[in-house]
């Protein structure tokens, strides 16, 4: 769990149509990892996790206007080892907050 007052100056201080609490606490990690999933050289990685691709340029800060509270993405993650390659291809589906 994780909660750190961050005040930002911005007109509107809701989210999603809820209010702005910075007494809020959360989960900022909680998911589940399956390693060689049915037997394939697949990891599946389901709930709240830090996605960061590469060095982080293009993705890697899961929410807006919450400065470094929060880096989490509600997704689910599949990664398939591509040993031939040497590489690993990614699958990723992102899920919204206001539908959970």
């Amino acid at each position: 769990m994780t909660n750190e007052n961050v005040t930002t100056s911005f007109q509107d201080r809701s989210q999603n149509g809820r209010d702005y609490n910075p007494g809020e606490v959360f989960f900022d990690y909680l998911h589940l990892q399956w390693n060689s999933a049915f037997g394939l050289p697949l990891t599946l990685t389901v709930g709240r996790q830090d996605l960061m691709l590469g060095e982080g340029l293009v993705v890697w800060d899961g929410g807006p206007l919450d400065g470094s509270r929060s880096a989490y993405f509600n997704a689910v993650r599949g990664d398939w080892a591509l040993r031939s390659a040497n590489a690993v291809a990614d699958g990723i589906l992102l899920l919204s907050t206001s539908l959970l």
